[in-house]
């Protein structure tokens, strides 16, 4: 993460805090010919407009007493979505009993890419493990550290009938 991406962590995880939201991610990058402070926020039962607006009223002054962003920049607040993105081991502990799409960096069992159930964290010498059930009903436990990239999946029937939020 940079160094303002970091500083914008620090600054928003409080707020959240405070009005019932999970920081999700932040990123700062240049897209097209603007800068842009995306922030990503959830809870339990799902964010709806109101959080959404409120924690970017909060957030908007405070960034701007800060003056910790040198560029002018968009600020973006907005819902992670049903296809959200897993990174931490609460991640993963939140959204047992789901499915999620995982890329690996290196091979397990000989996959680098599969679609399975969420079981367990389990915690291995120093680093966490995710366990996944397959559809062939084997498990299959894969290091925190060797996920490139993990959402949830669902299939097209699942979203156009609605998918149950935690």
């Amino acid at each position: 993460m940079s160094m303002i991406a970091d500083k914008a962590w620090a600054l928003t995880e409080p707020v959240c805090a405070e009005l019932g939201l999970q920081l999700v991610e932040i990123d700062y990058r240049k897209r097209g010919s603007r800068w842009v402070l995306a922030i990503l926020v959830d809870k339990v039962g799902g964010v709806g407009v109101s959080d959404l607006s409120e924690l970017s009223s909060q957030l908007d002054p405070l960034f701007d007493i800060e003056d910790f962003i040198p560029n002018k920049y968009v600020l973006e607040v907005s819902s992670p979505g049903v296809l959200r993105a897993l990174k931490r081991p609460d991640d993963f502990i939140r959204f047992s009993g789901h499915r999620a799409k995982v890329f690996l960096s290196d091979m397990v069992e000989n996959r680098k890419r599969f679609v399975g159930v969420i079981r367990a964290v389990v915690q291995r010498e120093q680093d966490p493990a995710v366990v996944f059930e397959l559809s062939s009903g084997a498990t299959l436990e894969v290091p925190l550290a060797l996920i490139r990239r993990a959402n949830l999946y669902y299939t097209t029937k699942e979203l156009l009938t609605g998918v149950g939020r935690k």
